[in-house]
């Protein structure tokens, strides 16, 4: 199970790539992160939190998703930008 992650992951990004050559960084970021919010909320009614995390906990996960937000926007960016995707 631990490969399944490690495939979507690669997925993801040669996607990116991809996506990039039709559309703006910008506008591929935007998309890609919508498509986490359907994903989350799948996930939270399929396997819903069984207690309320402390602020603390909702603090980190946050501030640790704002930051892959901005690295991710980084690399659309560069291969919008004709970045090598290697």
């Amino acid at each position: 199970y631990a490969l399944i992650p490690v495939v979507l992951w690669g997925l993801g990004g040669f996607l990116q790539k991809v996506a990039t050559g039709h559309l703006s960084g910008e506008a591929c970021t935007v998309w890609f992160l919508w498509t986490f919010i359907p994903a989350a909320l799948a996930i939270l009614w399929l396997d819903p939190l069984h207690a309320t995390p402390v602020t603390r906990i909702w603090c980190a996960a946050a501030a640790l998703g704002f930051l892959f937000s901005v690295g991710n926007a980084a690399l659309l960016l560069a291969f919008a930008a004709n970045g090598k995707a290697s």
